[in-house]
């Protein structure tokens, strides 16, 4: 029995539909995938896994997805996803692998110096608490273009994104014990 083999397998069957034939499983394995592959709520459960992604990076790029449009996040995301088809459930890496992605993506966009920096302090948020979960805490650091106490209020109260002054500041986040997150200017 090959359970790696195996996770493979049926990873692949719910978020594509098939699952590859060269995998390598024991006979008894492939029949347990034929029949699922075969099950008529394949397809319902292929979407429950797509909605479980989307919730994923709505939960963990949220300020990113507030600051760009629905209809353009829900393309680049199928756009990476037909490229980069899961390989496990597990969901923070690939959420970093899926802001290397949006990075190149929204450069097509207007106003691209603003949204990249929304998606540099979602990253760095997403950094500091996978550390922080993995048990090594270390402080993280990103820099802005753009004024982040006026970024920030901007994206949190819905305001004009244009209106956000530049700036050129370096902020440090480090989670607690206690899972907050305590932000800082570092000194020029």
């Amino acid at each position: 029995m090959s359970a790696a083999g195996f996770q493979s397998a049926v990873t692949a069957l719910v978020s594509t539909g098939t699952y590859p034939t060269d995998v390598d499983v024991t006979e008894q394995e492939r029949r347990r995938l034929d029949r699922v592959q075969q099950q008529a709520g394949r397809e319902l459960m292929r979407e429950l896994y797509v909605a479980w992604r989307l919730t994923k990076v709505l939960s963990l790029l949220p300020f990113t997805c507030g600051a760009v449009s629905e209809d353009w996040l829900g393309k680049a995301l199928a756009r990476y996803w037909n490229k980069h088809p899961a390989t496990s459930f597990y969901f923070i890496e690939e959420c970093l692998e899926v802001v290397g992605f949006l990075r190149q993506a929204i450069l097509e966009l207007p106003g691209a110096p603003l949204l990249l920096d929304v998606l540099a302090f979602d990253e760095v948020r997403l950094a500091a608490r996978a550390g922080a979960a993995a048990g090594h805490s270390s402080p993280k650091f990103v820099r802005l273009s753009h004024e982040p106490a006026a970024l920030l209020r901007a994206l949190r109260e819905g305001g004009d994104l244009n209106a956000v002054p530049p700036d050129d500041v370096e902020l440090r986040v480090e989670v607690t014990a206690a899972g907050e997150e305590v932000w800082s200017i570092v000194p020029a």
